[in-house]
Order: structure tokens, then sequence, then C-alpha cells
């Protein structure tokens, strides 16, 4: 049996670090300046790639959930 969007969710967001989640789930406004610092670090590493990578991953999760693509949206006129 397939599982739902939501489940699906909750375990790509868990293994990842509070920053990371953030980010995804709110924004890049919503992060700390401390937090903000290290998003920073981490993604210059890698050119930005992994960034871009667990942003595509976790916006092809929400599609499906359309309460989470209405937020995302709202949030991204707002930032």
């Amino acid at each position: 049996m397939s599982k739902s969007p939501e489940t699906q969710l909750e375990e790509f967001l868990a293994p990842l670090p509070a920053y990371i989640r953030k980010v995804l789930e709110q924004g890049l406004s919503s992060l700390t300046q401390e937090e903000r610092t290290k998003w920073f670090a981490d993604a210059a590493v890698d050119n930005f790639e992994s960034a871009a990578a667990l942003q595509e991953k976790y916006l092809h999760i929400i599609k499906r959930i359309p309460a989470r693509v209405r937020e995302y949206r709202e949030r991204e006129i707002r930032d």
C-alpha cells in the first residue's frame, strides 16, 4: 500500500536538521541569524545544489497536499 503524502512528507523531513526543515516549511526569512549563517555556509559547500534538490523534493511531495501548497504559495508571495 502506498504511503499518504503526509507520511511521505514526515519521513522526508524527519532526518533533516531543524534549520533546513524550517527553511522548507517556513521560508528563509524565518531563520534566526545563527541558523541563516549555518544554512548559507552549508549550502555554499556544493554551490546550493543540495538545497535546490531538497526544495525540489519538498515541492514534489507537497503538490499532493493542497493545504501545504497554499501555505507555500502564500509564503513565496510574502517573502
